[in-house]
């Protein structure tokens, strides 16, 4: 017969270590406490003690020192006993007519002063940034805003700010601001993004167009329903037309099918002028530099245009903007540089 199996016995008796095993032990111990002592005496420690002890160190009492730094004596001691308090050591040894650097006190001078030099330049650096005219302007604008007028208006500005340089990004689509670090933007149409503030600068709607010598020999255009008799020239991000009657207020909306597509407004106006087809372009792009609309381009149906879109200053809100930025805000607030037609389309 086979022996029976037996449960091995388990036994409450703690492990015994040996002397080598148990010194470690007390060591990491021991480490563990001071570090957490460590830990606590620099969550403790104040910056602006530690800036008064530093500034302490020139001068050879308490007295002296409190007329040089405007300071009673007794918040100079209160503040350098918490200090010492946190650290856990004395760093100036003083009696009451004199006191003298301890050993530590020394050492935690020699390595402290460059570090407080290098915070203060930092400050220094950081309140020059916010509250003078210098640095960069990061911009992002559609292209034909910047063509028009927005190009004008950020040379005049640079003119009155020669210390602000400028770096502008043209295109026609929504950049994300963040990501792209931009301080500000200007954008056509409706906001969707509620933490920017959206500034309206000015308005301005798109009408049909083709150049003054378009051949209708496709049909006639007596209303929106027969532009697909004819060519589309479109200027995309805008596939669609929305038009309406300034008479009757009543609205269409077209769908063109695109003979020829660009992303830049001018190349369709180009296009429009070499009579390639028929546009949907905005007014203000339209007019000669008297207001007056350019002498190679017709309106089509007069009564129809585009619905209003608002050109937009966006930008985050004043709170912290460097000056560079609310200067060119200010700016462009005010500017009376803005070309509106003349003509009423």
């Amino acid at each position: 017969m086979k022996p029976p199996k037996t449960t091995p016995e388990i036994t409450s008796n703690p492990v015994q270590l040996g002397s080598a095993d148990a010194f470690s032990m007390t060591h990491i111990a021991t480490s563990n406490r001071m570090h957490n002592r460590n830990t606590k005496r620099v969550s403790q420690h104040s910056l602006d003690d530690l800036k008064i002890f530093v500034q302490l160190a020139h001068f050879r009492n308490l007295t002296e020192a409190s007329k040089m730094m405007g300071m009673p004596v007794a918040t100079l001691s209160r503040r350098l006993k918490a200090l010492e308090s946190a650290l856990g050591c004395r760093l100036l040894d003083r009696s009451a007519h004199h006191f003298k650097l301890t050993e530590v006190g020394q050492q935690y001078v020699d390595a402290c002063a460059p570090l407080l030099e290098d915070l203060t330049a930092v400050s220094d650096l950081l309140y020059s940034d916010q509250h003078q005219a210098h640095g960069v302007l990061n911009i992002a604008a559609p292209v034909n805003v910047s063509q028009s007028w927005l190009g004008k208006a950020v040379g005049e500005f640079m003119k009155m700010h020669p210390n602000i340089r400028v770096n502008m990004s043209l295109s026609n689509r929504n950049i994300n601001l963040v990501e792209a670090q931009f301080d500000l933007a200007f954008r056509v149409g409706p906001q969707a993004d509620s933490d920017w503030i959206a500034r309206p600068l000015l308005h301005t709607h798109s009408v049909l167009c083709a150049a003054g010598s378009y051949h209708w020999n496709e049909g006639p255009l007596e209303h929106p329903r027969d532009l697909h008799l004819h060519r589309h020239i479109v200027s995309a991000p805008v596939y669609q037309w929305t038009l309406r009657n300034k008479l009757s207020n009543d609205q269409v909306i077209i769908k063109p099918e695109p003979w020829a597509c660009a992303d830049d407004n001018l190349v369709a106006l180009n296009w429009v002028k070499q009579g390639v087809g028929i546009g949907f372009l905005p007014t203000h792009l339209l007019v000669d530099g008297s207001g007056q609309v350019n002498h190679d381009i017709q309106i089509c149906l007069p009564d129809w245009q585009g619905l209003d879109r608002t050109v937009h200053l966006v930008y985050r809100d004043r709170a912290l903007m460097p000056a560079r930025l609310r200067l060119f805000i200010d700016f462009i607030l005010g500017w009376g540089g803005f070309k509106q037609p003349d003509v009423d389309f």
